[in-house]
């Protein structure tokens, strides 16, 4: 039987450790499920179809229509008499051309030739708003992945900080219990017990408080992801980088200043589509009719022709206005570049800040494990002298509670390191630990 049951663990024991969902794939299902970022995705699809009918305008376009006009009058030819010899005269004569009612009906190509680069600057165009679109997405992503992290540390933090609180509580019911055995032998008095119990109780209050705080936390968790935090993987640590790879990071991979990049970009596109409007613009154009009268006036009767040529126009007044607009978007260039270098100053500001309360929060930490120690050893030796009646009660009661406070402290150090992590790491533009 024994044999079997140690069979059945072994089998089973994988799937144990499999349960446990890494942070990875959590932040990886919020993203795929998030609306916003769905969003933005189908603003990347349209900006592609965008650029995909900019480069069809390259192309000949093929048309069919068709008219019908109706005029009053008709042109009408007088000849006069004609004598070619004398004697002879040959009379005159009028002839009537056209008619009241006429038809016709045509496809026509025109294929550009010339544009001054317009189309293909516009195809170019195209392509950096779909860059831009990209790093909006991108962008979404960062924010969805901090949030889901936040909410699992948090969720960490409260969970660590519930097992301290039940630990504490423990310890005050197992205290309470060898109170409650003194007492019966008229060993202390009974607001020794009083006071114990008031302690627990405030404690199961506590407790309570924490346990709301934690549902909370769950369900925020699972409407980022849609999973169960208590199936992720209790084991994630952010990614530690130094301050200069941090900062050659953000200003390398961020995806504002990738967007301003591509905007900075995309206004000399726009300043080469200006001066192309100012270049002879040329297109082919060939035209097959089927009309009536058609061509021949004299003829009252339906008949094919064919019209070609070639179009060319030349801007050659706008009343300087092409420099305005170009001084206009020389102006949006700069702006652009002013934000860049603010957000630039911004961004290095903020990193030497959470570096600064990183280093801090490790110091801090150094400290807190030394008073946490010193807690639990002032702790047991006032249990001893409760015990021998050295000190009173409550001096014991203090101790226990100074030894919670500290070990909350440091939990809810070791959660700010590791969000501090995830805010120089969000800053450099990173959401997901890089292969």
């Amino acid at each position: 039987m024994k044999k079997h049951i140690l069979i059945f663990s072994i089998f089973f024991l994988p799937l144990s450790l499999m349960a446990e969902i890494p942070l990875e794939k959590a932040v990886a299902q919020g993203i795929q499920r998030n609306m916003s970022v769905k969003n933005l995705v189908l603003e990347e699809k349209n900006s592609f179809l965008e650029k995909r009918k900019a480069e069809k305008n390259r192309l000949f376009g093929l048309e069919l229509g068709g008219s019908y006009l109706y005029q009053s009058d008709r042109m009408e030819i007088s000849f006069e008499d004609f004598s070619p010899f004398p004697g002879s005269t040959i009379p005159g004569q009028n002839i009537t051309a056209g008619t009241f009612h006429n038809f016709d009906v045509k496809m026509s190509l025109v294929q550009p030739l010339f544009t001054g680069n317009i189309l293909k600057n516009m195809v170019a165009s195209q392509e950096i708003q779909t860059v831009i679109a990209q790093k909006q997405t991108y962008l979404q992503k960062l924010e969805i992945a901090g949030q889901i992290k936040t909410s699992y540390f948090r969720y960490r933090l409260l969970m660590d900080q519930k097992g301290i609180l039940e630990a504490l509580l423990k310890k005050l019911e197992i205290h309470h219990q060898k109170l409650l055995d003194f007492y019966r032998e008229n060993l202390i008095r009974k607001s020794d017990l009083l006071e114990t119990e008031a302690q627990i109780q405030e404690q199961k209050i506590n407790l309570e408080d924490l346990e709301n705080t934690i549902i909370a936390e769950k369900i925020h968790f699972e409407n980022l992801c849609g999973l169960d935090v208590e199936e992720i993987s209790d084991n994630y640590k952010e990614t530690a980088r130094d301050f200069r790879e941090a900062l050659s990071l953000f200003e390398t991979r961020h995806p504002v200043l990738k967007t301003l990049d591509e905007q900075v970009k995309l206004i000399d596109i726009k300043k080469q589509i200006i001066s192309g409007r100012y270049l002879p613009q040329v297109a082919g154009f060939a035209e097959v009719h089927f009309g009536k009268p058609g061509i021949d006036y004299f003829k009252n009767e339906w008949s094919p022709y064919f019209i070609g040529g070639i179009n060319v126009n030349f801007k050659l007044f706008d009343g300087k206005q092409k420099k305005i607009d170009l001084e206009i978007l020389a102006h949006s260039q700069e702006k652009i570049k002013n934000q860049q270098a603010d957000f630039l100053r911004e961004g290095e500001k903020v990193l030497r800040q959470l570096f600064e309360k990183k280093k801090s929060t490790e110091k801090q930490l150094e400290i807190l494990e030394q008073l946490l120690t010193l807690a639990r050893e002032d702790s047991l030796i006032k249990k001893d002298l409760v015990r021998e009646k050295q000190i009173s009660n409550l001096d014991y009661l203090a101790s226990l509670t100074t030894e919670e406070r500290y070990a909350s402290m440091r939990n809810s150090l070791i959660s700010r390191h590791e969000l501090i992590k995830l805010n120089i790491n969000t800053l450099t533009g990173i959401y997901e630990e890089e292969s």
